[in-house]
């Protein structure tokens, strides 16, 4: 495979991911969830579901995705859309620096167990579903 087409399509993937960021960010900004980390909570529950269900043992196989589909789709849109760092510096700053370690620490909470239980609920959905 040519590292340029690589590159390319976890490039194209990374934007398209970010973008989808960005437009949840400021929808979200509108509502009465508007609270500190909870668009990036958002975005990073949704791609946990996402990869969780793309992954899925029993699913990948027939997703049928392919190297560059992959490279697209988990490296570059999963990987732009969601974010780690953005969730560091959001606890930080509107939990612990603001003196407010309990909302910190649900965030952490939310994005991490919270994760980890939409990885698992994207497997068990698309098992259901596709398998």
């Amino acid at each position: 495979m040519n590292t340029l087409w690589q590159g390319l399509a976890v490039m194209a993937g990374g934007g398209a991911g970010s973008l989808v960021r960005w437009l949840v960010q400021r929808a979200i900004a509108e509502t009465p969830i508007a609270f500190p980390g909870v668009a990036v909570a958002v975005v990073n529950l949704v791609g946990c579901l996402l990869i969780g269900g793309l992954l899925a043992p029993d699913v990948a196989g027939r997703a049928r995705l392919g190297e560059l589909g992959r490279l697209f789709v988990v490296t570059g849109l999963l990987g732009g859309l969601t974010t780690f760092s953005t969730f560091a510096l959001e606890v930080m700053d509107e939990g612990v620096q603001r003196g407010e370690p309990v909302w910190a620490g649900m965030l952490v909470v939310l994005n991490v167990a919270g994760g980890c239980g939409m990885v698992l609920l994207g497997r068990w959905i698309a098992s259901e579903w596709l398998g």
